[in-house]
């Protein structure tokens, strides 16, 4: 089409095809953000209860499987036995759309993007943004359970926490160890 033009028409097309495509660019950026989720990516959390270290580990690992998939395989050492491995996408989300869960069931990611204190997200209200561990992170509270709260790393959407203060058991959980860039 370009070349059948006259040459004001040409660069006419040529700058649409050109704002065409920023746009394009701009849309997949907001509505399809990275993620920090890559092969062999792995996130190895404490469990603690009551405050004293439990000795148990929650340690999630991805590798890159067919067609976009990845293996996502958790493991949990110590009191709370557990292995198993089921397929996700790079938005930590199995076949079925769901979304994948870490330490003491809280969501092991969220869209870091548009994140302001008061918003929701699938994991809960986001109530505070602040320095935890030496993270800073967004604090969000779960809607499940009362005093429960997920804190998750302000540029990477990784959970570097969680805190349970509703059960009687206490639990924590946190990031003690990671190859996720950035943290």
């Amino acid at each position: 089409f370009v070349l059948m033009c006259k040459p004001r028409q040409k660069i006419a097309a040529a700058i649409l095809g050109a704002v065409i495509a920023a746009a394009g660019l701009i849309a997949a950026y907001y509505f399809y953000p990275a993620t920090p989720l890559k092969d062999g990516l792995f996130l190895k959390y404490g469990i603690s209860l009551r405050g004293i270290p439990s000795g148990a580990e929650y340690t999630v690992s991805f590798q890159r499987g067919r067609n976009g998939w990845y293996n996502a395989r958790m493991q949990t050492t110590g009191f709370m036995q557990n292995d198993c491995s089921l397929l996700v996408d790079r938005y930590f989300r199995d076949k079925n759309g769901i979304n994948v869960f870490g330490p003491i069931g809280a969501l092991l990611w969220i869209n870091p993007r548009g994140l302001r204190i008061g918003s929701n997200v699938p994991a809960g209200e986001v109530i505070q943004r602040r320095e935890w561990n030496g993270h800073a992170v967004y604090v969000i509270q779960d809607p499940r359970l009362p005093n429960c709260y997920g804190y998750y790393e302000l540029k990477t959407g990784l959970q570097v926490g969680y805190v349970n203060r509703w059960s009687s058991m206490k639990l924590h959980a946190e990031l003690k160890e990671t190859n996720a860039k950035g943290l």
